[in-house]
C-alpha cells in the first residue's frame, strides 16, 4: 500500500483545521477527484488518492470500512471529539465541504467551491 497521509495520528480537530488540510490537498499538483465506480470515496483502493475529508485521515488510522460512513463518524473514529451542542452544525458543515469535492470534477472548480465555502463560514483560505 502506498503512503498517502504521513501525519501519524494527527487529525485536525476544528473546521478551520479540516478546511486547511482539505484546501491544501485540493491545491496540490496532480489533484484528481477520488472516486471508485463513479462514487466519491475517502480513499481509493490502492491508497494513492483521497477526497477532502480522506486527506484528514492519517494512513495509520484509515480503514476501508470507513467508506459509506458519515464524515463526522469517521473523524470521531480518528479521535476527534465533538461537543454535543455543535454536533449538528459541524456535521452539516463537513457535508457541505465534502460537496465541494463531490460536485465538481476538476481542480479549478473544487478550489473555487472551497473558497466560496470559506467565505460563507468565516474561514481563512490557507496559503497553498
Amino acid at each position: 500500500m502506498a503512503i498517502l497521509i504521513k501525519s501519524k495520528n494527527k487529525v485536525p480537530t476544528t473546521l478551520q483545521g479540516i478546511f486547511n488540510r482539505a484546501y491544501r490537498w485540493a491545491s496540490r499538483e496532480g489533484y484528481e477527484q477520488c472516486v471508485n465506480g463513479g462514487y466519491c470515496t475517502y480513499r481509493n483502493g490502492d491508497n494513492t488518492n483521497a477526497c477532502l475529508i480522506g486527506a484528514c485521515i492519517p494512513d495509520n488510522l484509515y480503514q476501508a470500512d470507513m467508506e459509506d460512513t458519515p464524515a463526522s463518524a469517521v473523524l470521531e473514529r480518528c479521535g476527534v471529539k465533538f461537543d454535543d451542542s455543535n454536533r449538528a452544525s459541524f456535521t452539516n458543515n463537513l457535508r457541505k465541504m465534502q460537496e465541494c469535492h463531490d460536485e465538481t470534477d476538476n481542480q479549478v472548480d473544487c478550489l473555487a467551491q472551497l473558497r466560496e465555502f470559506a467565505e460563507g463560514h468565516n474561514l481563512k483560505v490557507p496559503a497553498s
